[in-house]
């Protein structure tokens, strides 16, 4: 029988089945080194952050939130209520929250994969959206643009 383990590196959990140390050292170069890949698939945002709510402890009021993506001030996160509220309701939501206004905007709740990558995809293009609106396309607060002057030197 293969051992099976989660390993934690930089608030990152990954998942894989036994090998030994010869599994652990590919997996250390691979998937969970200092370099991991640059660009995932909302599918394996969801999954990471997923498996990330099962090691980190409950925060205030019990519930356990993930970050998936964030634009300027507005993230869009998995979130886990607290577990006697989510035996009443779905185990799991996405939230669309904005930093500056310490809201949240929209909030999906779902029980499969499928649903909590779809609605991830639209609140990340709503978050994208919200903050090239307030800050312009290259993520930065806007402001006036203020002409050069010639600096006079004694030459």
């Amino acid at each position: 029988m293969r051992d099976q383990s989660i390993l934690v590196r930089n608030g990152h959990a990954v998942a894989f089945n036994g090998g030994g140390s010869a599994a652990r050292r590919r997996l250390s170069g691979s998937i969970v080194g200092n370099s991991p890949s640059p660009v995932l698939t909302t599918e394996q945002r969801v999954i990471r952050a997923y498996m990330t709510l099962f090691v980190i402890p409950a925060g205030d009021g019990g519930s356990k939130i993930v970050s998936l993506a964030r634009f300027g001030p507005y993230e869009v996160r998995l979130c886990e209520p607290p577990h006697d509220i989510a035996v009443e309701t779905l185990p799991l939501w996405i939230e669309l929250y904005a930093h500056d206004r310490r809201a949240v905007l929209d909030r999906y709740g779902c029980d499969e994969l499928e649903s909590a990558v779809s609605a991830a995809d639209a609140f990340m293009s709503r978050a994208r959206r919200l903050n090239e609106a307030a800050f312009g396309s290259n993520g930065n607060a806007l402001t006036s643009v203020v002409p050069a002057r010639k600096i006079q030197t004694d030459a």
